[in-house]
């Protein structure tokens, strides 16, 4: 587990089948993608298909925290 905001881990919901799962959060991707934006980017370019419909179930939601969320530094929530 890495300290801050980060679990490790990736919770996928597919909420038109009503299933979750949990994925390990790549060690690589702590170091080259910091924080929730750069996760949601990741995420973002390489699952949705270009040219997607932003209503179709092939897009995705995507909410991630960065790495000083959960810490003391001010406003570290704000989103």
């Amino acid at each position: 587990m890495v300290a801050g905001g980060y679990t490790g881990r990736i919770l996928r919901v597919q909420l038109n089948e009503g299933d979750f799962k949990v994925d390990k959060l790549p060690q690589e991707w702590i170091r080259d993608y910091i924080g929730g934006d750069g996760f949601a980017a990741k995420l973002l370019f390489e699952e949705v298909p270009a040219g997607c419909d932003p209503l179709s179930s092939h897009n995705k939601l995507i909410m991630s925290t960065g790495p000083i969320t959960g810490t003391l530094w001010p406003m570290s929530g704000r989103t």
